[in-house]
């Protein structure tokens, strides 16, 4: 580092000198990109089979994917004008229900996709495809797509080429509808040409590095393909020593060392994990980590009593015989489980829960995963209030707002069963909110309130769960309650299929079952602003006197 004085002697400048330029000995720089390819769709339609095809050039029988699979596809990789060597990973998720909540944490920073199905499906041809289309769109725009009909060796396709080509219009796929078979190689030329064509290769940000990046880069992908290779994980030390035995007079930084981790990381190559010690570690196989994160999603799932829960306290004892661990030693098996649990919290898939009737048993539970029905009967009393329609990545939603919610100062969560979380503010002060219906990229929420809730409680809790909403990568319409002329609150299912159907009114039933017409006027409030800096007053003001319409 060195400091000198700049203008009037006022300021100071520091400069960082870059002692190998300055003697001569500066490394060769490389340019480089990568662009992230990921494989979605139902689970069965033929992901698998076409990313191998696609990968290894020749067809293998697949069964259905666990978790997730990664191929570099040469054929996509090119050279820029710019000198930027320019390379295509395929990401491979697993498309059963169960998984989805583990995928969605994946589709960051996709540079195009490949939306499968199943074209022979005369019963819903297209199943799965919008979900995924959301899931990738987010709040943003759709990246480039291709639409792909597999397995089309198998029969003959349910919907014709212009009603699939309209399909892509209406939704924005810009690749396009391409027909294929892993099989018999139908169609592979023409998707190739398209991903080549789709993938913006001019528009992504080239990493600078050194001959020394690509060094320890090329070393860590042949640790990985190594056959005698002892272990799946390496620490920072551990590659450091490794890497100076290929070379003694090879010098680099522990920063530069863990940069070009990082890079194989985004990749999708290794992954590095962090412990709830604080320890790093590197993963040669990233999807053992997607796999074993799984595989614990469906030990939840299958809760004898429905709850969606697992114990940590086995899971980090190792009573739980999974495949994925078969063969690795304890202390890497212990990293894997405390890794892929500190993931589950840190995306609020779940929460832990303390259990003193087990022994002081610390429970894993998914909110999404539970099937336990709320008692038939429940003497408290209450009124729906605000509902919202929720579009995009919903996928972790519901489970992250019954998490985030529960871990308020304000709120004491005091019971979740499927489809419902209930709070406490003060004694016998109820509130919560339940997940109406879940369509494909689409969930809709309501807030409820019991009877002793103040109205102050109300604003509170609504801006709490305003303020999660914002922070997701969601588009949200909010709909206040509707009240006729007379003051009677109206259904919500009511109020709602009327929105749906596009009507201006709905048909309101009074207290002496007469109809009466309501126009509804500005119930529809589109892009959730921010609750910070509301007007607290009118707030007050509209829990007290829910929002009437003329």
């Amino acid at each position: 580092m060195l400091a000198t004085l700049g203008e009037n002697n006022h300021i100071i400048r520091i400069w960082e000198l870059d002692e190998a330029l300055l003697l001569g000995q500066a490394q060769e720089s490389i340019h480089y990109t990568t662009a992230k390819l990921v494989l979605v769709g139902e689970s069965g339609v033929g992901k698998t089979g076409l990313g191998w095809r696609l990968a290894h050039g020749e067809f293998k029988e697949h069964s259905s994917t666990h978790g997730q699979q990664f191929w570099a596809i040469p054929q996509l990789g090119l050279k820029r004008k710019d000198g930027t060597e320019c390379e295509a990973v395929l990401w491979d998720l697993a498309g059963q229900h169960v998984y989805r909540q583990i995928h969605s944490i994946f589709l960051e920073n996709v540079a195009a996709a490949l939306v499968l199905f199943d074209p022979s499906n005369r019963q819903d041809p297209l199943k799965g495809v919008q979900f995924w289309l959301e899931q990738l769109k987010g709040k943003g725009q759709l990246p480039p797509a291709v639409l792909v009909g597999a397995r089309v060796d198998r029969g003959a396709p349910a919907l014709s080429q212009q009603e699939l080509d309209q399909f892509c219009q209406r939704y924005g796929i810009r690749g396009g509808y391409i027909s294929t078979s892993a099989k018999s190689s139908e169609g592979l030329d023409a998707l190739l040409e398209t991903l080549k064509a789709q993938i913006p290769w001019d528009e992504m940000t080239a990493t600078v590095t050194t001959v020394t990046f690509k060094r320890i880069k090329d070393y860590v992908l042949a640790l990985k393909e190594k056959p005698d290779r002892k272990g799946v994980l390496v620490s920072p030390a551990e590659l450091r020593k490794q890497l100076q035995v290929t070379d003694q007079d090879w010098s680099f930084t522990d920063a530069e060392m863990m940069t070009a981790v990082g890079h194989l990381e985004t990749h999708g190559y290794v992954a590095v994990l962090h412990s709830s010690a604080g320890e790093q570690h590197i993963l040669l196989t990233p999807d053992l980590l997607v796999t074993l994160a799984s595989s614990i999603v469906l030990l939840a799932d299958k809760h004898p009593r429905e709850l969606g829960a697992v114990s940590e306290t086995e899971l980090l004892q190792s009573k739980y015989p999974f495949d994925e661990l078969a063969g690795l030693s304890q202390v890497e098996s212990q990293i894997l489980l405390d890794a892929a649990i500190l993931r589950f919290l840190q995306h609020n898939i779940c929460f832990r829960e303390a259990s003193v009737m087990l022994g002081n048993e610390t429970l894993l539970i998914f909110p999404g995963l539970i099937k336990q029905k709320r008692p038939l009967k429940d003497d408290l009393p209450s009124t729906d209030d605000i509902s919202y329609v929720v579009r995009g990545r919903v996928e972790n939603l519901y489970a992250s707002l019954v998490v985030l919610l529960g871990y308020t100062p304000s709120f004491t969560r005091i019971n979740q069963w499927q489809n419902q979380a209930q709070y406490e503010m003060g004694e016998g002060e109820i509130c919560g909110f339940r997940l109406i219906e879940d369509r494909e990229g689409e969930i809709e929420l309501v807030l409820y309130y019991g009877d002793q809730m103040p109205a102050s409680g109300r604003i509170k809790f609504e801006e709490l769960f305003e303020q999660f909403l914002h922070q997701r990568d969601v588009a949200v319409t909010r709909f206040p309650p509707v009240t006729c002329p007379n003051g009677h609150r109206q259904k919500r299912d009511a109020v709602m299929g009327a929105v749906r159907e596009h009507l201006l009114f709905c048909f309101a039933t009074s207290a002496v079952r007469r109809l009466i017409c309501l126009t509804l006027t500005n119930r529809k409030l589109s892009g959730l602003a921010r609750p910070r800096g509301c007007n607290v007053k009118k707030r007050r003001r509209d829990c007290a006197a829910p929002t009437r319409c003329s």
